[in-house]
């Protein structure tokens, strides 16, 4: 007796088409080889990807060389014994005819230079380089278009060619909080010229407290809660309601509606000029990265799915509309919102709760953890190793967690076609699992920390409160969800 087809397996097999395998990091090609990315995909989704997103950078150095940029490699330049370097990588997927989309993530922290840094709202400043910075810009795009280089030159003669640029901004303006008050990034020298510029005296009113960010912004002790369900037609009052709904505006003095809905406006402007600044940013590095290239590849955004991300600062429902020209091609979110999926951009759906922002996590705390400098300098290094390994195996299963199986892909709604009005291109899979992630931290060296195993009892006795500290602070992974 043969076994009937329903609507729910049609509906699975018109969505896994146009998939790309995304390779956070060189890491897991340690552990599992090009061949096997691609099978463990298949498995996944019961489709072959038709091209492979591949970094150009990782949180401990360069993957490859850059004239002018000194000896600051990643321990992963060379990748595996069987995967001497980025552009034997480029040559493995390439050959299998996988077109090739390379992705930067701006979130660097191994450059020491104070004036390129990010700089929270009182002061503080974090290695994170701020993309809005113009000297950092320059450098990302160097990085950037060395690796369009040699991509171009690997596959010259293969099957697979250069089709997308990627830049990872789902967390480029990190958020912390203390008590009610709100730290936000970046407000750097250039970051507030660029703010006063569009709005004199704007800054003014969030370098107080309470300030406007507190209608939709709170810190619950170890993380941020948040409002995101904002876009960029959302109105004063819209903000006032959305902040009594969750209760945010006991922390006025005065939340009157009069009061709130003046600090709402306030909020809107400066909401509104980040997104400008960070779209002018995107544009600068894609435009010197592509500068001279003639068949240019796809410009993409990865984003985290929300109408409004506080850490990429833009609203998504106008990343081009704005300009009036098209600076974007594709952004890539997971599935969130129906209200940003019917929005009129092309996008691919990235199959993984609030995209890149656990896995990446995930990877820079597993960089921290082997830097010496990270742990003698911070409260990661005052934990024993114990603690440290527990913190890594926490922040696995956190990234693992939030995966989104094959069938997932029934809930996305059908690909763009000329007879459907849908703008969804595609899906993006990732290449990353819980086994991949626990030999990666069996394979980690760490670095001595502040910590002494001999001094357990007098030193440092307050355990949890470092592992809170170490999970909330100094690994810039604060505005997890309530």
């Amino acid at each position: 007796m043969s076994r009937r087809s329903f609507k729910f397996q049609e509906r699975i097999a018109k969505n896994k088409a146009n998939g790309i395998l995304d390779i956070p990091n060189f890491a897991v090609l340690r552990h599992c080889s090009p061949q096997d990315m691609i099978k463990n995909f298949i498995k996944t989704y019961d489709a072959k990807p038709e091209g492979v997103c591949l970094p150009v950078i990782a949180p401990d150095g360069l993957l490859f060389e850059i004239q002018g940029f000194g000896e600051l490699y990643s321990k992963y330049r060379k990748v595996s014994d069987h995967l001497q370097d980025f552009q034997d990588v480029v040559h493995s997927f390439s050959e299998q005819g996988l077109d090739i989309y390379l992705c930067l993530t701006p979130k660097i922290n191994f450059f020491s230079s104070d004036s390129l840094h990010v700089v929270d709202i009182i002061g503080n400043g974090t290695p994170q380089l701020c993309v809005n910075n113009h000297l950092a810009q320059e450098l990302l795009s160097a990085i950037l278009g060395t690796a369009i280089d040699l991509t171009l030159e690997t596959t010259s003669k293969l099957r697979g060619k250069l089709k997308g640029i990627c830049l990872n901004i789902v967390d480029i303006l990190g958020m912390g909080g203390e008590g009610n008050r709100v730290h936000l990034t970046c407000f750097c020298p250039e970051c507030e010229s660029f703010i006063e510029s569009y709005h004199p005296g704007l800054l003014k009113y969030f370098k107080t407290f309470p300030n406007p960010w507190n209608l939709l912004l709170k810190s619950s002790g170890t993380g941020m809660s948040y409002i995101d369900d904002i876009t960029s037609t959302t109105k004063p009052e819209d903000i006032v309601g959305l902040c009594r709904q969750r209760g945010y505006e006991k922390v006025f003095t005065d939340y009157s509606t009069s009061n709130l809905t003046q600090h709402s406006e306030i909020l809107l402007k400066y909401l509104k000029t980040r997104h400008e600044q960070v779209l002018l940013s995107v544009e600068a590095i894609f435009s010197e990265a592509l500068n001279g290239i003639n068949d240019k590849p796809i410009k993409i955004l990865l984003l985290e799915g929300a109408n409004y991300g506080w850490t990429s600062g833009l609203f998504v429902d106008s990343i081009n509309s704005n300009s009036g020209k098209t600076i974007i091609d594709e952004i890539w979110i997971n599935p969130y919102s129906n209200q940003i999926l019917e929005n009129p951009v092309y996008y691919k759906s990235y199959m993984w709760r609030r995209s890149r922002y656990f896995i990446d996590n995930f990877f820079d705390i597993c960089a921290s953890v082997s830097n010496p400098i990270i742990m003698s300098t911070t409260g990661l290094g005052r934990l024993p190793k114990s603690e440290v390994k527990s913190t890594l195996i926490r922040r696995l299963k956190q990234a693992t967690g939030t995966s989104m199986e094959g069938t997932s892909l029934s809930t996305l709604p059908s690909l763009h076609s000329d007879e459907k009005q849908s703008y969804r291109t595609g899906f993006v899979g990732v290449g990353f699992n819980h086994d991949i992630g626990s030999k990666i931290i069996e394979e980690l060296q760490l670095s001595e920390g502040l910590y002494q195993e001999s001094d357990q009892s007098k030193s440092f006795p307050n355990i949890e409160l470092l592992k809170m500290l170490s999970d909330s602070l100094d690994l810039d992974i604060e505005n997890n969800e309530d």
